[in-house]
């Protein structure tokens, strides 16, 4: 299942129902649930709280439970048993636990919420698996049962997208309704971050559709040296294109979150840039792409990559801009003319091209192409594509 179909599959399940996600690293379970609970919240016409055990939030809690809805997200692979089953005191001569302060917002007969279990297939430790077990199968946590209303959901990896992840015990697992997250594909997670992280940088764009296997690469169980996952190009490109970024400091930024091996085909994926005019150059005149791969072929460079480079470059530059043929902003003609250029290169170019434009503007500027005769075959020939 893609992550974005995972809320209307939530909202069937009833509240009592515990939920497990599986999927890569930095697929966006987290994000998904966090706003599944914040829409739960408002369609039950409940304040959303994120309980952080701070004293006036508890307190709130305590005062009027039915007026809000409470959201904990636990790390399974951080926690103690006693942060379930409660801290022991001798009362009168007998150990009694005391429960924690969460579990009591979440045992309240009105409360609404959500207990996030993340990390679940990584917990190595055999008492603490024992509380999740407690919490999913009896849906307490030490002798506090959970209100009606409050659910449970749990994420993790499977074995094959990381290293460190555990199988369940069957008993565990069979509890759980269970949701396989798809994580898509290079240019699904593109999307993503042009409409959910303000955008990606256009160099960035252009190697993981050069390289789409390096988005992802299981790492070792145990290492010292990082790895790309998508969270880890998220960070990266947040920072690029927050910060003015010289190829020094790129190199050991990128070193420092996806490790040395990816990190090195990217900064020479960037240098390619001192190859090509700016995005609107090559828009009024595309023939300059072929100086451009002249240069960088006399230098041994694969033209594959200056190519690819290009067409991230340009639609990079059509994703930020406005509308269409608005003073200022480039002309759908000029646009045309690179297509053009780009389909005489090579076909599967063209698609790479359009589908890194996002959807909404790829639509409208298909439907003006397709009208365009010195296109037309071109664009019809690949819109299946698209």
């Amino acid at each position: 299942m893609k992550i974005s179909e995972l809320p209307e599959y939530l909202e069937l399940i009833p509240p009592t129902q515990a939920v497990l996600l599986l999927g890569p690293p930095g697929c966006g379970k987290s994000t998904a649930v966090r706003e599944f609970a914040e829409k739960e919240a408002e369609r039950l016409g409940r304040e959303f709280v994120e309980y952080d055990d701070d004293d006036e939030v508890f307190i709130k809690i305590t005062k009027a439970p039915e007026k809000f809805y409470v959201f904990l997200d636990i790390r399974l692979s951080e926690t103690e048993p006693t942060d379930f089953l409660g801290v022991p005191r001798d009362i009168d001569h007998f150990i009694v636990y005391k429960p924690l302060r969460w579990v009591q917002a979440f045992t309240y007969k009105n409360t609404a919420g959500m207990i996030f279990l993340d990390e679940v297939t990584n917990v190595r430790r055999e008492d603490v698996l024992a509380q999740a077990y407690k919490l999913v199968l009896d849906r307490k946590a030490g002798f506090r049962r959970f209100s009606d209303n409050v659910r449970i959901i749990a994420a993790g990896n499977s074995p094959e997208t990381s290293s460190i992840a555990n199988l369940l015990p069957a008993p565990l697992a069979n509890r759980f309704a269970i949701f396989d997250i798809y994580a898509g594909d290079v240019y699904e997670w593109i999307d993503y971050v042009n409409s959910r992280e303000g955008g990606i940088v256009d160099f960035i764009a252009g190697y993981l559709v050069r390289f789409p296997t390096d988005l992802t690469i299981k790492s070792d169980a145990e290492t010292l040296e990082n790895f790309p996952t998508r969270r880890a190009f998220s960070k990266l490109n947040m920072i690029v294109r927050e910060n003015k970024i010289n190829v020094k400091r790129l190199e050991k930024l990128a070193t420092a979150l996806l490790g040395q091996t990816v990190a090195t085909k990217l900064v020479a994926f960037y240098k390619l840039h001192s190859y090509l005019p700016t995005p609107e150059k090559l828009l009024t005149h595309p023939q300059l792409l072929d100086n451009a791969v002249s240069r960088a072929r006399a230098d041994g460079i694969n033209e594959l990559d200056i190519i690819y480079y290009a067409v991230a470059s340009v639609s990079s530059y059509v994703t930020h801009s406005a509308d269409l043929n608005v003073d200022g902003v480039f002309d759908i003609k000029d646009f045309a003319k690179f297509v053009k250029k780009i389909a005489e290169v090579q076909q599967d170019l063209l698609v790479v091209l359009l589908k890194l434009i996002p959807e909404d503007k790829r639509r409208k500027m298909i439907l003006s192409l397709s009208n365009m005769k010195e296109v037309q075959t071109a664009v019809n020939s690949i819109a299946k594509y698209l």
